[in-house]
């Protein structure tokens, strides 16, 4: 894989999707602007030391009529710097699917699910496409509580790490751009069909209509058990700031956190398999239980 179209598409997914220019790694940035997938950004105000390495002040000098860069480093002084290191780019994602969509034949019109996170691509033949853009920790419990509604529906991940993290809960096929994809200095965007159809491609006896329903239960279980523990650690701060737990919540409620129906949410309180969901809902307004339960 080219090493920019990989540093491209694994910082796309992060807080602040902006490239320098070292990691443009020897290659032009000239295609990825064509695409609209790199528009220019702010330059970097500091500069590394080449003696140090470390990043300091730029400061502007008039050399013989000329404005020059130089960093300004305390130990080693002034060192000229080249304007196009300085450079970076802003990330954009939405020419990046829209490539991606178009090569797939997916049909439909992409819409956001979950803000800023998960967007429906659209259907290909007999499948439905989600793409997923955030997997890490502090976004799991809002993406799997949407996903988990969608259990034929393939996934389209950044990393292949968003996708085994996704795994853990959720039983969709699923397969992410930094296997499939690689940058072409004409097309910018290749996609592997072949390498996308042997991922998530049907077999006769396993194909996205027989996804065992004990799978999706036993995915719900993790879902309501995983909220019972938030809802644990907001009923201790609860009881340590006004003396008393919070109520336990109704499955309605639980049903409206998780994103489940309420007649799952009774299936699986029911479940004779889920026995520590059913003692964390049983206990949740037993004092002595909550305030001293170590693993919550």
């Amino acid at each position: 894989m080219s090493p920019l179209w990989s540093g491209v598409i694994r910082l796309i997914a992060s807080d602040f999707p902006v490239l320098y220019a070292d990691s443009l790694c020897g290659e032009s940035p000239e295609p990825f602007e064509r695409a609209g997938i790199m528009t220019p950004y702010s330059p970097r105000d500091l500069a590394d030391c080449p003696e140090c390495d470390e990043p300091w002040e730029i400061e502007v000098l008039n050399i013989k009529g000329k404005d020059e860069l130089f960093c300004v480093c305390p130990e080693h002084g002034l060192s000229p710097v080249d304007p196009l290191v300085l450079r970076r780019w802003r990330l954009h994602l939405g020419p990046i699917l829209d490539r991606f969509v178009e090569i797939m034949g997916i049909k439909g019109t992409r819409t956001q699910i979950v803000p800023d996170m998960v967007w429906k691509l659209g259907r290909q033949g007999r499948r439905d496409f989600i793409f997923v853009k955030y997997c890490w920790e502090e976004h799991l419990k809002a993406t799997t509580a949407e996903l988990i509604k969608h259990p034929k529906t393939v996934l389209v991940t950044i990393t292949p790490e968003s996708a085994a993290r996704l795994s853990i809960t959720l039983p969709n096929r699923k397969f992410s751009l930094v296997e499939t994809t690689r940058y072409d200095p004409v097309e910018t965007l290749v996609v592997d069909l072949e390498k996308i159809e042997a991922m998530i491609g049907e077999d006769e006896k396993k194909d996205l209509k027989t996804i065992p329903r004990r799978t999706v239960r036993i995915a719900n279980i993790e879902r309501l058990v995983a909220e019972l523990k938030e809802h644990y650690r907001a009923s201790k701060d609860h009881y340590f700031a006004v003396g008393r737990l919070l109520p336990r919540p109704t499955q309605a409620e639980l049903a409206r956190r998780t994103g489940l129906r309420q007649n799952d949410v009774s299936r699986c309180m029911s479940d004779p398999d889920a026995k520590i969901l059913q003692l964390l809902w049983q206990e949740c307004e037993n004092e002595k239980y909550v305030l001293e339960k170590l693993l919550i």
